[in-house]
């Protein structure tokens, strides 16, 4: 009976980064749905119509009218998205190191804030070069920053703290 609850236990320890990663990034989504709806209240009407009924190498050119009248949109946009990998990340972590400490599991915490950060990036890179191209620069500048700042909440959430059991934590 030992050696079924120990392959439980082991399954369970190695998937659990990546089910984590599959939360931290749905309230990442959910987080930059959140600043994108706020923001929105700034704004012009998004021309969400206009891009999805034009061809692709029309949408360009209709964002960049779009941004020349709301010059503060790739800011708005920056920040949604910085703020969705910080909860993403932050959630990541402190989870993970919570859940090792609680099992006596040994192991880098990075595994789960990479995957958020992975996917992250590819969610930007989507979205800002396919979805409403805003321009490379402006892709660029987001992605370095989602970079920067999932770095500093990884370290921030204790991501490089070696993990100990809780009994040598509370040990006098």
């Amino acid at each position: 009976m030992s050696s079924i609850e120990d392959t439980y236990n082991n399954v369970t320890n190695t998937a659990r980064p990546v089910l984590l990663s599959i939360v931290a990034i749905l309230l990442a989504v959910i987080a930059t749905w959140i600043l994108n709806v706020f923001f929105s209240l700034f704004f012009d009407a998004f021309p969400r119509e206009a891009l999805e009924s034009e061809p692709t190498h029309y949408a360009g050119a209709i964002m960049g009218d779009y941004m020349e009248e709301n010059p503060l949109y790739i800011y708005a946009v920056i920040v949604a998205h910085a703020v969705g990998v910080i909860v993403g990340v932050y959630f990541a972590t402190r989870t993970n190191i919570f859940f090792d400490r609680k099992n006596k599991v040994e192991r880098p915490q990075w595994i789960a804030p990479l995957i958020v950060l992975g996917f992250w990036i590819y969610y930007i890179f989507k979205r800002d070069m396919v979805d409403t191209p805003v321009g490379l620069e402006s892709t660029s500048i987001d992605i370095l920053t989602t970079a920067v700042l999932s770095s500093i909440t990884y370290l921030y959430a204790g991501g490089r703290i070696k993990i100990k059991p809780r009994e040598e934590i509370y040990k006098g």
